[in-house]
């Protein structure tokens, strides 16, 4: 794992967008859980970080409220 994300949940529009801190140009894998029992991560997507090397990952809290998320060197 990098490191903690920032968050910033939008009630409006039932969006959670995290943050991740990130080294520009490495490729991330972003992975989810809906627990933290044993086996509950699967892959959700490949990540690039931006030009200020931030990590963009945005989920619905409607779909997933209690989604958690790690993001991590393939």
């Amino acid at each position: 794992v990098i490191g903690s994300p920032v968050l910033s949940l939008n009630p409006a529009s039932n969006c959670m967008v995290s943050a991740f801190p990130g080294i520009r140009g490495y490729p991330y894998s972003a992975d989810c859980a809906a627990g933290l029992s044993a086996g509950a991560w699967w892959h959700w997507t490949n990540a690039f970080p931006d030009y200020g090397g931030v990590i963009w990952l945005t989920n619905s809290t409607i779909e997933y409220p209690t989604l958690l998320l790690r993001v991590h060197t393939p």
